[in-house]
């Protein structure tokens, strides 16, 4: 069969079928059935990336606030330190001592009155601690430095006098400059800081 023949058969059995509704009906409706799949289409696709959004805030690590000071231990035993601010003073000592490093912290560069300095022979504060900013000044990180705790030697405690800059007395502010040196490791000496 050829099309024209198809064509002529298709004719004569549709014939009798005759449309009732007019072809700007058609029209209008069909341009109905478009604008509402694609708003269908649209309300998946906002759908889709609002859960998308949903699992990745949920499965993202939360955004940590910066410490006033972090403290980390090395795979070699050091421990990176970080002081951005002089909150906790006590509880940055506690860390340290707990990391495995005998210290004393003290928020001013003032020797406590019941610390002696540590004579036990020669040593260098450079083999106990490393100033990332050779100054001791700052950083813009704050001050940053690593503990050697097994170069601290037998009886002696290692010092970090720290001082405050740029915020009032009595208050905390950003870490300033500080000193390092080694005392005698007594009990009085180790509670007065």
């Amino acid at each position: 069969m050829s099309d024209v023949e198809l064509m002529a058969e298709v004719r004569q059995t549709l014939g009798d079928i005759h449309m009732t509704v007019t072809t700007e009906a058609i029209l209008k409706r069909g341009g109905a059935l478009r604008v509402r799949r694609r708003g269908l289409m649209a309300a998946a696709a906002v759908s889709t990336f609002a859960l998308a959004a949903v699992v990745a805030t949920s499965l993202a690590p939360p955004t940590p606030a910066l410490a006033a000071w972090n403290v980390s231990k090395t795979t070699a035993g050091a421990i990176d330190v970080t002081i951005r601010q002089l909150d906790d003073v006590p509880g940055l000592e506690a860390q340290l001592r707990g990391d495995g490093a005998p210290s004393l912290v003290t928020a001013s560069f003032a020797i406590p009155a019941s610390c002696t300095e540590w004579l036990g022979g020669g040593y260098s504060t450079r083999d106990v601690l490393t100033l990332a900013n050779d100054s001791g000044l700052p950083a813009s990180n704050g001050v940053e430095f690593t503990v050697h705790p097994s170069d601290i030697p037998q009886g002696a405690l290692l010092w970090l006098g720290l001082a405050q800059t740029g915020a009032p007395a009595g208050s905390s502010g950003p870490a300033g400059p500080m000193s390092v040196g080694l005392f005698d490791d007594t009990a009085v000496c180790a509670a007065s800081g």
